[in-house]
């Protein structure tokens, strides 16, 4: 974004009657766009309140156009509607300016990359030819490991789905809506707008005309505070009937810049929470949401056995095991037991009836064995290749 487009998006902000308090847009190297304070600012201070008359959302979309896209999510409507720009419109023009192009998309998005670049590469060495999948295996689906093949599953609800198919799936089923609603494909322009819905937008649950097909269908674009970059600590997000509102967490000084870390959207989807790298097409160096899905490894033929699969699907623990920043999660821990514990000792640590050895070393270790050390080596692999 030059700075002309800058004083434009400006300018346009002060007639949304968008307050932008002691804060502006600018670019920073190597991180793209960014909010920076213009004076120093203390914690608790109000930068940025966007009314709602301000936001884009479905319900700004004139309804013979709602009709014509009757099949589209919430998401595709938005994309659609900024694709077609029906009558021409251009009141949003100096703040569409300010959005990644599709280039920049390109750079970043596995969602945009050739074939090749997705499956499985070969890289010639001195000591010989290496293979390598350049995406991790819960974006890419693939392991390198032999043992782990396949156990990332395509069905777009399972606990250890592939993260680019499920993306894959959303954009393949919006744009069959568009298509069929649409008399011109706008293919490129379409795919662009909903890539740009779908990086930066917000949850929004408040008078939504359109019936949205799921929470993460809740969707609102919102000028100004979509420039901020994510943080794992920074200003907080908020929204009511009035509009949004970004408040600071910390005093600022002069020239420094804003993170966000409340954003709507990742709070009330949990399985959103681990996808930037999907979604954005970067992974922050700090990320508090950060997790690892231990299914493959746990349930893969060097983790619990069949029989142990079968209890923990009656008792209702299959599945959706996790480690993240604070340990392994509960389930992750109950699944470790039935190769721990007696049947009956496990069936008292899942009622909740504590012993004085809760078996929690030797669990540990199955934790170690079976599933850190395989990750690890998994992940050591594929940064040595």
């Amino acid at each position: 974004m030059s700075d002309v487009t800058v004083e434009d998006f400006l300018v346009w902000s002060k007639q949304q009657n968008i307050d932008m308090n002691g804060v502006t847009p600018a670019r920073l190297h190597g991180r793209g766009l960014g909010i920076v304070a213009q004076r120093p600012l203390k914690a608790g201070d109000v930068i940025v309140n966007v009314p709602t008359k301000a936001l884009l959302t479905s319900n700004c979309i004139p309804q013979w156009f709602k009709d014509c896209n009757s099949k589209s999510s919430i998401h595709g409507l938005l994309a659609s509607y900024l694709a077609v720009r029906p009558g021409g419109i251009t009141e949003w023009e100096p703040w569409i300016r300010t959005w990644p192009t599709m280039d920049e998309f390109r750079k970043v998005m596995p969602l945009l990359w050739p074939f090749q670049l997705r499956e499985c590469c070969k890289v010639d060495r001195a000591r010989g030819a290496s293979t390598f999948y350049p995406l991790p295996p819960m974006v890419g689906g693939r392991w390198m490991n032999e043992n782990l093949k396949g156990r990332v599953s395509q069905d777009q609800n399972g606990p250890i789905s592939c993260l680019l198919s499920k993306q894959e799936r959303k954009l393949a089923v919006d744009f069959d809506a568009h298509r069929q609603a649409s008399d011109c494909q706008h293919s490129d322009d379409y795919i662009h707008k909903w890539l740009v819905v779908n990086t930066r937008s917000f949850y929004y649950d408040l008078e939504l005309k359109w019936k949205p097909r799921s929470n993460d269908d809740k969707l609102v674009l919102c000028p100004a505070v979509d420039i901020f970059n994510h943080s794992d600590h920074g200003c907080n997000v908020s929204y009511d009937k009035s509009g949004f509102v970004v408040t600071t967490d910390r005093d600022y000084a002069e020239g420094e810049e804003f993170g966000r870390v409340s954003i709507p959207l990742w709070e009330a989807v949990s399985d959103l929470k681990e996808i930037y790298a999907d979604l954005n097409g970067f992974v922050p160096d700090e990320n508090k949401w950060d997790s690892l899905v231990l299914d493959p490894l746990m349930l893969g033929s060097n983790g619990i056995d069949a029989t142990s699969q079968k209890r923990l699907e009656k008792a209702g623990y299959l599945g959706h095991y996790s480690l993240d920043l604070n340990g392994v999660c509960y389930r992750t821990e109950v699944a470790a037991r039935t190769q721990t514990f007696s049947l009956h000792k496990w069936r008292r640590y899942v009622a909740g009836r504590t012993e004085e050895d809760d078996g929690s070393d030797a669990a540990n270790d199955f934790i170690i064995h079976k599933l850190i050390r395989p990750f690890m080596k998994e992940a050591e692999n594929a940064v040595c290749i």
